[in-house]
């Protein structure tokens, strides 16, 4: 477009004319690709855990944990930009690992505490270490580095919490299921 521009109109092209074109085709494009990043995620869970109620626990409470996450970014004062817009596929795939794990020890386990000893533990311990990494973008000269840090960092802590303990909650709301029990092959 660039150089288009240019063999028209001789150095009227400029680099914020580029990614002020790129910003606007992002935000159109945005809201299509995670509409189709969550029912691919939907879809896949549903073939993972083969259990409705269970999808929807599991699905539900990562999109309650990414609504939480959007909102403490918009509280924070955090925009979005061409920048920092790469890191809610971030959250998305972490967050719907620590729910499959946790749905898949609940449904092994069914007891809630017995499940978070043991995946909820170690999902918390793989959460942490990723958030710490990104810490470190937090600190960066480059406004835009800082912003991916700052989403990441805010995005994980929600997403990871909320959808944990909504899972536990919606599990221990139901009672579990016999079929934990009965199951000799664990889930995890």
């Amino acid at each position: 477009m660039i150089d288009e521009l240019d063999a028209v109109v001789p150095g009227a092209a400029s680099e914020q004319l580029a990614q002020g074109a790129v910003f606007r085709s992002m935000m159109t494009d945005t809201p299509r690709i995670v509409f189709l990043a969550l029912c691919l995620v939907a879809f896949l869970t549903a073939l993972d855990l083969r259990k409705p109620l269970l999808v929807v626990a599991a699905v539900g409470s990562l999109m309650l944990g990414l609504v939480w996450a959007a909102g403490a970014i918009a509280a924070v004062g955090q925009r979005l930009t061409l920048m920092n817009i790469i890191g809610f596929p971030i959250l998305l795939g972490i967050g719907i690992d620590v729910v499959l794990h946790l749905a898949h020890r609940l449904r092994a386990e069914v007891d809630v505490g017995r499940a978070l000893r043991t995946v909820g533990v170690a999902a918390v311990i793989s959460t942490l270490t990723t958030i710490a990494s990104f810490v470190s973008l937090t600190m960066a000269s480059s406004g835009g580095i800082r912003s991916i840090g700052r989403l990441v960092v805010v995005g994980l802590l929600l997403v990871t919490s909320v959808s944990t303990v909504l899972l536990c909650l919606s599990w221990a709301s139901r009672g579990g299921t016999k079929e934990g029990r009965a199951s000799s092959r664990p889930d995890s």
